[in-house]
């Protein structure tokens, strides 16, 4: 197994819609029959499906990946076969380099129905060609066939199988764990100090929806480590997108005294945080008195105890 394919220690989240995912990953490991993989974009399918291979008893055997979409048809079925209807290849074709392994058709929606007919085949055949096939969809094998982008074959050999996966904004208990996640990650690739997420920050992404699920999470994320000018992410070091009135997390317009006010609250608590609640040591910190900040914490109402 290539060293850079996702396993099942490597998906991040403990809610009990991962929990679940998890639960389904090892009980479809177990198995050689064709599985498809559901969800929203950016939900973490391929992931998904490499942890499926990772946790196989196939996790020693190739593991090969095409995304469809990315290719017209004639292009499509050169790489999956040895060889397409206009003469020979010059290398074996994806299903042949995959045996013995898994074979993943990323974005599979689209796969044209001659294509889904001749693996059937293949896979199916007298011999079958061994190979544990994976896909990924947007959406199930019954709605693609009923829309007539599935050939009912296909989709009735594929529907038995099926992990979906839940959009993050259903698994909201996971998003920090996430950002927290990705964090170290991009401060070490771009050489930053960026160590954590302010209080304000985290509101901001626990607001959001996240149309764009996990890897929206992870480019906001990479973005904002960039736009970081020291140890914490604060909310306007996010993608606009996030910074609007219904985030909530941080105001965007009004006058300049209530986002003085917000800023500030922010730096104290972030300030309590990073000393574990010693008032005296986040008044040095913030270059203030001990009686000054109290007043402030008494005003903006903010506890210092949950730091401890």
């Amino acid at each position: 197994m290539s060293a850079n394919l996702q396993t099942l220690a490597n998906l991040v989240g403990t809610s009990r819609e991962m929990q679940e995912v998890r639960d389904q990953i090892v009980c479809h490991a177990a198995e050689s029959t064709p599985l498809l993989v559901v969800g929203e974009p950016g939900t973490g399918r391929v992931a998904v499906a490499q942890a499926v291979h990772g946790a196989s008893q196939r996790q020693d055997r190739p593991f090969q990946q095409v995304y469809c979409a990315a290719l017209p048809a004639a292009a499509l079925a050169r790489q999956l076969f040895a060889h397409a209807n206009d003469g020979p290849a010059d290398k074996p074709g994806l299903l042949q380099l995959a045996a013995g392994g898994s074979l993943l058709l990323a974005g599979a929606d689209d796969l044209p129905t001659t294509l889904q007919l001749q693996l059937l085949t293949a896979l199916r055949g007298e011999p079958p060609a061994d190979v544990r096939l994976l896909l990924t969809t947007e959406h199930d094998a019954p709605q693609l066939a009923a829309e007539g982008r599935f050939h009912p074959d296909w989709a009735a050999w594929l529907a038995p199988n099926t992990i979906y996966l839940p959009p993050l904004r259903k698994r909201k208990t996971d998003i920090v764990l996430l950002a927290d996640h990705f964090l170290p990650h991009y401060a070490q690739a771009l050489g930053k100090d960026v160590r954590r997420l302010a209080s304000a920050t985290i509101d901001m992404l626990m607001s959001y929806h996240w149309p764009g699920n996990v890897r929206e999470l992870e480019n906001s994320m990479a973005r904002a480590v960039q736009q970081a000018e020291g140890s914490v992410i604060y909310p306007y070091h996010l993608p606009p997108t996030l910074q609007t009135a219904e985030a909530g997390a941080m105001p965007v317009a009004g006058d300049l005294k209530s986002l003085v006010s917000a800023f500030e609250r922010d730096l104290i608590r972030d300030a309590l945080k990073s000393t574990r609640g010693n008032v005296a040591a986040a008044a040095r910190a913030l270059g203030t008195t001990p009686r000054i900040l109290g007043y402030k914490i008494r005003t903006y109402q903010i506890p210092p105890r949950p730091y401890d």
